[in-house]
């Protein structure tokens, strides 16, 4: 993040009454649209939620190919062939 970002990361802080690293998380993923995966309980007061590591998270599209264990890009779904 921007060091300007701090600001909110004190906003969060005081909001959703998180600790730093929390609230840091938070606005990370704020300001990335990104799904919060965690067993921290601190994330469900807010509008963003969390989802915990068991839970299914919903894939996005990206125009980047999957890399393997080995390395290699593989093939997916919606890939172009």
């Amino acid at each position: 993040m921007h060091p300007g970002d701090m600001g909110l990361v004190l906003d969060a802080m005081a909001l959703h009454r998180m600790d730093f690293d929390d609230a840091y998380q938070y606005v990370a993923a704020e300001k990335r649209d990104l799904t919060i995966v965690s067993f921290d309980r601190h994330f469900d007061g807010t509008p963003r939620g969390r989802r915990t590591p068991g839970e299914e998270t919903p894939r996005k599209e990206t125009s980047h190919p999957r890399v393997s264990s080995r390395g290699r890009a593989r093939r997916t779904e919606g890939d172009a062939r």
